[in-house]
């Protein structure tokens, strides 16, 4: 082979294997939010088709923080508006991937129906990040924003190849036990199956790991109690999953299930909000 054969096919290695990752357009409904409104985020988000002024399109998200006069390109409201905006993600190499969400503002991302970060409710800009081990193949992406007030808004989202599957390291999601079950019960919810089998195809994507499932509750009622249906809890959750693996992930994933109870809460159990955070089953997966 000479030289410039040599490059030439040096050159179209890069082309076609440096970029692991890529995103489709952005497209989705542009939102007026109602001004009433004193808490905003994806759950208040108004659902009535007359809720939606426009549509909007954008072949990348990479909006810095930016005045009200600037704006996005095609927004003309200048406050209490949001987006929901569907892409496709396309995985060319698998691997361990970094997704970063940005805003001022709330946001949210979702991959595979399933969601990955949760930047919402009104803050100044800020970035949140999360791995995910992925292989080859197409991806449905959905992101949420909406900006409650001038003069500032802004929405960036980005990802990275870190590299193999192996280098994503622990991954820890919390899972609220409202969604997962009715209240006192261990008998997962219907409307929660699409969350679990979202959950479940991760993990098919892994082999080897061990996956680490803590039941929680709050502080209400009898101690001994708490500990018993969380554990119960983790038990459903871990039964769940195991039906739903396939190939190498049923075969080499190790499961631990563990009952907290209410002697772990991640937020004040004194107020009705932080008893419904602290209510959770936490899964934890880790590469041996």
């Amino acid at each position: 082979m000479d030289r410039c054969s040599a490059t030439l096919l040096l050159i179209l290695f890069f082309c076609t294997c440096g970029r692991a990752q890529s995103f489709t357009a952005f497209t989705g409904d542009l939102l007026k939010l109602p001004e009433k409104t004193i808490r905003y985020g994806f759950p208040d988000r108004p659902v009535s088709a007359d809720s939606i002024v426009g549509q909007i399109s954008f072949p990348q998200l990479n909006f810095l923080p930016r005045n009200t006069e600037e704006n996005f390109p095609g927004v003309g409201l200048v406050d209490r508006f949001a987006f929901l905006l569907n892409s496709q993600l396309s995985i060319d190499t698998a691997g361990c991937y970094e997704f970063s969400l940005a805003s001022d503002d709330g946001s949210r991302l979702w991959i595979n129906d399933s969601l990955s970060i949760d930047n919402d409710r009104p803050h100044q800009w800020r970035v949140e990040r999360d791995t995910q081990a992925l292989q080859p193949g197409t991806y449905p992406v959905r992101v949420w924003y909406y900006n409650a007030y001038q003069p500032l808004m802004g929405l960036a989202l980005k990802a990275r190849y870190l590299g193999e599957v192996n280098t994503c390291g622990p991954t820890e999601i919390s899972l609220s036990a409202n969604a997962l079950f009715a209240f006192g019960q261990s008998d997962i919810r219907r409307e929660a199956f699409n969350r679990l089998d979202s959950l479940a195809a991760q993990l098919n994507l892994l082999s080897g790991s061990v996956v680490t499932i803590t039941g929680h509750t709050d502080d209400l009622g009898n101690e001994q109690y708490n500990e018993k249906l969380s554990l119960l809890r983790a038990e459903k959750v871990r039964q769940y999953l195991v039906v739903k693996l396939t190939g190498k992930a049923k075969l080499t994933l190790q499961f631990k299930v563990v009952g907290a109870g209410e002697d772990q809460p991640a937020f004040d159990n004194a107020t009705a909000e932080g008893r419904a955070a602290n209510r959770r089953v936490v899964i934890l997966v880790e590469s041996q």
